[in-house]
């Protein structure tokens, strides 16, 4: 009896360091792929001096190897002045580091940068393996 309940004790302990360690690997992802996120964010808001006024959808898809193809900013009822300042921005700033493994598989980013003066709202990235309907109509 003393064994067997010892061999239970034993699994059930083995069982929870499995679900422990696999835990601490999914929450390292997370960490790893939120870290990649806001250094991918980061690198364009240092790289930027906002000023005047604007508001721009960026969209573009990020090669394996960290550099950017099919890049298109669009700013929506403004001249084209803001837009062709973004992706001269975005342009400049590459290649960005390689995505993380679980990202490979979704090469379509997108930001929106809104500003005035100088204080400004940069939301992105995001990673997706196409393009959401929202963003193929804002970016056309």
């Amino acid at each position: 009896m003393f064994f067997n309940g010892l061999v239970e004790k034993t699994v059930l302990s083995m069982a929870l360091c499995l679900v422990a360690s696999s835990s601490a690997s999914v929450f390292a992802q997370e960490v790893d792929l939120s870290s990649y996120k806001t250094a991918f964010r980061d690198k364009l808001i240092k790289a930027y001096k906002f000023s005047g006024q604007g508001k721009v959808h960026a969209a573009f898809k990020l090669e394996s190897n960290g550099s950017i193809t099919k890049l298109e900013c669009t700013e929506r009822g403004q001249s084209t002045a803001n837009a062709e300042s973004i992706k001269k921005l975005i342009l400049s700033c590459q290649p960005f580091s390689p995505a993380p493994a679980k990202l490979s598989k979704k090469p379509y980013v997108w930001f929106f940068f809104n500003w005035k003066n100088d204080l400004y709202n940069v939301s992105g990235p995001y990673f997706e393996e196409l393009y959401p309907d929202h963003i193929v109509r804002s970016i056309k």
